[in-house]
C-alpha cells in the first residue's frame, strides 16, 4: 500500500492508494497525480506548443516543482490529524 509517508514522487508508476492518504488529498482538494514529479524535460514537452522562452520555461517549471512540494508538505501535516466525525445537524 502506498501512503503519503512512503510515496516516492520520482517513480512514475507510484500511486497513492491508502484510504487515509486519499482522504487527506480529497479534503485538501488535491489530485494525487499532482504529487508526481515532472522533470524539466517532461514539463518542456507539456508546454511545447506555447513556444515559451527557455528562461521563462525554467522559471515556470521551478514554480511547478515548488508547488508540488508544498502540496506534499500540507498533505503530510493533514494526514496526521485525526478525522473529525460529523455531528448531527452540522454541515
Amino acid at each position: 500500500m502506498t501512503t503519503l509517508e512512503n510515496f516516492d514522487p520520482h517513480q512514475t508508476k507510484a500511486r497513492i492508494n491508502s484510504p487515509r492518504s486519499l482522504d487527506a488529498c480529497k479534503r485538501q482538494g488535491i489530485d494525487p497525480n499532482e504529487l508526481l514529479y515532472v522533470s524539466m524535460e517532461e514539463y518542456k514537452q507539456r508546454v511545447k506548443k506555447r513556444g515559451l522562452d527557455p528562461e521563462l520555461l525554467k522559471i515556470r517549471w521551478e514554480h511547478h516543482e515548488e508547488k508540488r512540494k508544498e502540496k506534499m508538505k500540507v498533505l503530510l501535516e493533514v494526514r496526521i490529524l485525526p478525522t473529525q466525525p460529523r455531528r448531527r445537524g452540522s454541515r
